[in-house]
């Protein structure tokens, strides 16, 4: 199987000795069925874009160290990596401070026929994988380009992952409830964390309901 992630390259900072670390929750999700498919003839590739400064560079080359393929990735020498910076207070609680809303992931889609365009109208892929995240941190014009392309790849046969993850910093609930709505008549397999859930629709769990639906009657 093969399946390509989208979503955004996180560089995450803390006051440990180790300072630096790549996070979000689209790459980690990427790593850990990297390891996990190996053995299970998985192969994971990511698609985003960074930039092309030393922590950009020194992040791809951590992907491809877990034996994530990076060909879909494009760089874009004037953007950079987002940034996370991770405080823990003395009872252990942690407080996350983003940077760089600008950041390079945004702009994936600038340009007309990207590596993901090519890679999914050609059947390379049997799933794409993306995010509420993966959604939010693209321009609306991007987002539009997204579900036109997750039309033509449903109707050749992909199949789209999507997992529910809200984050308040990116967008707003009715923002995010609109462009999922959108979204929704693509995805095959939908993994929801119930708190984000709640966050975007309320106590009507639109989304969980709907794929309940899609469930029970395909």
């Amino acid at each position: 199987m093969r399946i390509v992630f989208f979503g955004e390259a996180l560089v995450e900072i803390n006051n440990t000795t180790k300072y630096a670390t790549y996070g979000g929750d689209v790459p980690n999700t990427a790593l850990y069925l990297s390891r996990l498919g190996k053995s299970r003839s998985i192969c994971v590739s990511y698609a985003t874009a960074v930039g092309t400064d030393k922590l950009s560079l020194s992040l791809l080359s951590c992907w491809q160290q877990e034996g994530i393929d990076t060909s879909l990735v494009r760089y874009l020498s004037t953007k950079f990596p987002d940034l996370c910076y991770i405080e823990t207070d003395r009872e252990g609680h942690c407080y996350r401070h983003f940077w760089n809303k600008d950041n390079a992931a945004r702009y994936y889609f600038s340009r007309e026929s990207t590596p993901l365009e090519i890679a999914l109208s050609n059947y390379n892929y049997h799933a794409i994988y993306i995010s509420a995240v993966s959604f939010a941190l693209l321009t609306d014009e991007a987002k539009a380009t997204l579900l036109v392309l997750l039309e033509k790849y449903k109707i050749g046969g992909g199949k789209v992952y999507f997992d529910n993850r809200y984050r308040p910093h990116m967008w707003t609930p009715q923002q995010a409830r609109y462009w999922i709505c959108q979204l929704l008549p693509y995805i095959d397999i939908a993994f929801i964390e119930i708190k984000d859930e709640q966050r975007i629709w309320g106590t009507s769990l639109v989304l969980l309901n709907a794929i309940v639906t899609q469930t029970v009657v395909s």
